[in-house]
């Protein structure tokens, strides 16, 4: 979740940062249960070993997807580096002012 967090603060464009903070932090608090639904009902038909083994498998697809569909994540940005953002995105960063 840590790491998670570092790169949404990092990489997310400063407009929409609280929405994808919040968004980020859900899924942080959810997956655990979401792990605990899975790894419970294979640890009672099996035990408790291949419930460890089989969710450390089933992340590393999970892993290569993440790490294959988003190769944005492998380039390295400086700490406060300025971040290329949409017009869309720059404009509702800073609405013009009557």
């Amino acid at each position: 979740m840590i790491s998670r967090s570092t790169i949404v603060q990092i990489r997310a464009p400063d407009a929409p940062l609280g929405r994808v903070t919040a968004a980020e932090q859900t899924v942080g608090q959810g997956g655990p249960d979401l792990g605990n639904l899975r790894g419970g009902p294979v640890a009672d038909w099996t035990s408790g070993t291949v419930a460890l083994v089989s969710g450390g498998l089933l992340c590393l697809p999970a892993v290569v997807f993440v790490g294959a569909s988003t190769p944005e994540l492998r380039e390295h940005a400086e700490p406060g580096a300025p971040h290329e953002t949409t017009p869309e995105l720059r404009d509702a960063a800073a609405p013009d002012v009557l």
